[in-house]
């Protein structure tokens, strides 16, 4: 799993010098997908805060579709790729040092101690530096929580509106049956030229 996270975690690096694989991320028609990550780091009893993936809508049906400027979508993708770029370094530093750790030899005097020390010492600056990174990339993370909340409200309240309009087209065309069908039209069947699907 920790290596499956780094290999997901390795490609923002690329995205900071424009050269990754897939271009950047730009919004289409306003809006792009953002997809919520909780990397998985090495050291199990410190929990890595989240990040957002954010790509074009053509490139992905995953994640939630949220107004977007283009100014904005750099700003999110180049914070996200330095937050987990921090992440991806200091797993690669931890692992190091457990390496070291674990190849201490007892036999000579003071080295398990100082690898013990130094693991110790890693341990604790790996997760102070994640925790800073965290928190430089909070205001994206909020920004971003923020717009898929706001997203969501409208897309209910646009299905609300639509249900709305459809109860009271029923209701007159049952009182009402020479005013036609659903389609608008003198035929049967059709949806009163109502979408129920609504949203991004």
């Amino acid at each position: 799993m920790v290596r499956l996270q780094k290999l997901y975690l390795e490609h923002y690096r690329p995205l900071l010098r424009g050269q990754g694989a897939r271009p950047p991320a730009r919004p289409l028609d306003g809006h792009v997908q953002v997809w919520e990550q909780s990397p998985t780091g090495v050291l199990r009893r410190f929990c890595i805060p989240p990040l957002f993936q954010v790509r074009t809508p053509e490139y992905s049906a995953l994640g939630n579709g949220i107004p977007c400027t283009r100014e904005d979508c750099r700003r999110w993708e180049e914070a996200g790729a330095a937050y987990a770029a921090v992440v991806v370094d200091m797993n690669s530093e931890l692992q190091a040092v457990w390496r070291q750790h674990g190849h201490a030899r007892w036999w000579v005097p003071g080295e398990r101690r100082r690898a013990k020390a130094a693991l110790e010492e890693m341990e604790h600056r790996y997760a102070a530096t994640i925790q800073l990174a965290s928190d430089a990339y909070d205001p994206v993370r909020q920004e971003i929580e923020r717009g898929i909340r706001d997203e969501r409200r409208r897309q209910a309240a646009r299905r609300e509106e639509l249900d709305r309009q459809w109860r009271e087209f029923r209701s007159d065309t049952q009182n009402n049956p020479t005013r036609g069908n659903p389609t608008g039209g003198t035929g049967t069947g059709g949806t009163g030229g109502f979408s129920t699907s609504g949203g991004f």
